[in-house]
């Protein structure tokens, strides 16, 4: 299974490799010339990084270039390499197309401070140091045990409802017999959740588009009002589940948020993160 799972990875590398073109910023000579510091070996280093400073990394890679020149190669390549490799690696996996079942949750994580960058710098105190943030937003195929799709935003325009919908409208789930064209009773909302708005999108948008009696699994997020929610699901002959403050049982993407956050800080590379984190079930 080890040799299977690096050998499908060294595959989608080389994959990016072919396109070369469409990955790298436009400078006629980047990774044009044959250098110590060529595009595959850029891919796999970074792949291989853990959490070690910059000079440490590369003394493990056997890179015997200097922190910058490092740097300004990496800059030459797009950020969207990446999500196409994740992409490659993830596509041969096939998608239970009768029902597949997705979750979608997101996580902060902390990136080197940056006080210029104010779309990612968080001050809390003003005699303590900032320190930076992304948000990035998963999903996650419960069929098959296996990422779909990943959405990484800014820390201050985090979004985590645009990302699902952005996700499900470009997810495998198109494929499935169950999908008939459009996501269920979509709306984006940027401002804080109210409980008016909630049960205003629930009882004109949703369960409208129910046909079927169904169950209605509702965490409990303090905008959810259960008993008004459950009138409305009566009403319309429906059922709701209320759920207490932690059920993986129903939303196992918590265990696997729990499993990667015990799993990656002690991992020293990105293979010893692959492997740790292959199976999630």
């Amino acid at each position: 299974m080890i040799k299977q799972i690096k050998a499908h990875l060294n595959k989608s590398i080389q994959s990016i490799l072919g396109q070369k073109v469409e990955f790298v910023k436009q400078d006629e000579q980047a990774f044009t010339r044959k250098r110590s510091l060529s595009l595959e070996t850029m891919i796999r280093t970074i792949l291989g990084m853990g959490g070690k400073s910059l000079s440490k990394e590369l003394l493990d890679a056997k890179l015997t270039v200097s922190n910058s020149a490092f740097v300004q190669r990496r800059y030459q390549i797009k950020p969207e390499a990446f999500y196409v490799l994740f992409k490659e690696f993830t596509a041969p996996i096939p998608l239970n197309t009768d029902f597949p079942i997705f979750a979608a949750d997101g996580s902060d994580i902390c990136i080197p401070r940056n006080p210029m960058d104010t779309k990612t710098s968080i001050q809390i105190k003003t005699d303590v140091k900032s320190y930076n943030l992304i948000h990035i937003n998963a999903l996650y195929d419960l069929t098959t045990g296996v990422y779909r799709d990943v959405s990484i935003q800014d820390k201050h325009t985090q979004h985590e409802r645009l990302a699902l919908i952005q996700m499900m409208e470009a997810s495998p789930f198109r494929e499935s017999s169950c999908y008939h064209g459009e996501l269920i009773a979509p709306m984006t909302y940027e401002e804080t959740m109210s409980s008016e708005f909630f049960e205003a999108w629930f009882q004109k948008f949703l369960l409208p588009t129910l046909n079927t009696p169904s169950v209605i699994i509702m965490d409990n997020a303090r905008f959810h009002r259960m008993g008004k929610l459950e009138l409305l699901c009566e009403e319309f002959g429906h059922k709701l589940l209320p759920l207490p403050p932690y059920s993986p049982e129903y939303n196992p993407i918590e265990k696997t948020w729990a499993h990667i956050k015990k799993v990656l800080p002690n991992c020293n590379t990105f293979y010893a993160a692959l492997l740790s984190c292959s199976c999630f079930n």
